[in-house]
């Protein structure tokens, strides 16, 4: 990164962080700054989605692992189609901030004239044509894994930075040309060569991949990355989330989100089978999973009676998150199936 740039480029993700204390690079515990030191490198600047995990460094370290050896590293899926993918999800999911930076990342790329990019930007908002998923389905098991990795981590991304993060990275106020910038800017970090492979120690080894994201084998870098991602994730939030409350996200997750979904009254239907003391828990665990982008500062601070802590805060909301990204994921593939192409 430009050393000109990178103060700003520091200063700015810590500006955008909502509801937590943002931790600054300088001065950071060393699990925090191997972190961000990796994302500098590799992602080119200090990217606010990823930061705003910092009040919990497996968490973070975690996301930042899903990040990078799903869209950045290096391997069978080109990164335009991947940028095209993690534009997609974000539409699907109404989150503007995640738009807007994928979007000008692939812009800023320039890339040539492909039908596999619109065809994965369509399979990826689940609005793909049968032609758009044959393209997808015939790609080498390698790539599908690859922009199911993609697909994945900005389902869980988008829902993260829905509650964590403002609507757009650029300030209502800027210049257009700010934004003709922006996409140049980000096409540029986004040629940077990433080597595939483990971008964090994981905490937790010999995992088994889940079946439900048994996808994820044939490219082992993205397998790596989501088997860690499962296991930290589920010991992070564990602490703060009842058996019971598991079951209802769990048994939440197929409800379509309409315009019912996320109002008091849907919420306090869906949760009135728990102690009231775990409520306020449950729904923000509930909104972040199906309707994050409906998220309200209300919620999040009748959460903080029962969630403390920054760190337990950022665990809840990232093992819900996670928790969507799954089930989300595998909708997606499965009218790749020569079932539902024939």
């Amino acid at each position: 990164m430009n050393r000109l740039i990178r103060p700003v480029a520091r200063r700015v993700p810590l500006q955008q962080i909502r509801h937590v204390r943002a931790i600054a690079a300088t001065g950071a515990p060393a699990p925090v700054a191997a972190v961000y030191a990796q994302v500098e490198r590799d992602f080119g600047m200090l990217a606010p989605p990823i930061a705003l995990h910092a009040a919990d460094p497996a968490v973070l370290g975690a996301a930042w692992c899903l990040l990078r050896e799903s869209l950045l590293a290096t391997g069978a899926a080109a990164r335009a189609v991947k940028e095209a993918v993690a534009a997609g999800v974000s539409r699907a999911n109404q989150c503007p901030y995640c738009v807007t930076v994928h979007s000008a990342t692939l812009d800023g790329l320039r890339p040539a004239a492909d039908p596999l990019i619109p065809a994965a930007a369509a399979w990826a908002a689940g609005r793909a044509d049968p032609a758009q998923l044959r393209l997808i389905r015939d790609l080498s098991p390698a790539a599908r894994a690859e922009l199911a990795g993609v697909a994945l981590t900005f389902h869980y991304l988008n829902r993260m930075v829905s509650v964590f993060l403002p609507p757009s990275p650029i300030p209502a106020r800027a210049p257009a040309f700010v934004t003709k910038v922006a996409a140049r800017l980000m096409g540029s970090m986004a040629r940077t060569v990433v080597q595939p492979g483990p971008a964090h120690e994981p905490l937790l080894s010999g995992t088994a991949l889940p079946s439900d994201l048994a996808w994820a084998a044939p490219a082992p870098h993205v397998a790596e990355a989501v088997t860690h991602a499962v296991s930290v994730l589920a010991l992070r939030a564990g602490p703060w989330l009842s058996d019971a409350l598991l079951r209802l996200v769990q048994s939440r997750l197929d409800v379509e989100a309409d315009i019912a979904v996320g109002s008091r009254p849907w919420l306090d239907g869906a949760t009135a089978g728990l102690p009231a003391q775990e409520r306020p828990v449950a729904d923000l665990a509930l909104l972040t999973a199906i309707a994050a982008y409906r998220m309200t500062d209300g919620i999040v601070a009748s959460a903080r009676a029962a969630l403390p802590t920054d760190d337990a805060l950022i665990a809840v909301t990232a093992w819900a998150s996670f928790a969507a990204a799954r089930r989300r994921t595998a909708a997606l593939l499965t009218p790749l199936t020569e079932r539902h192409l024939a």
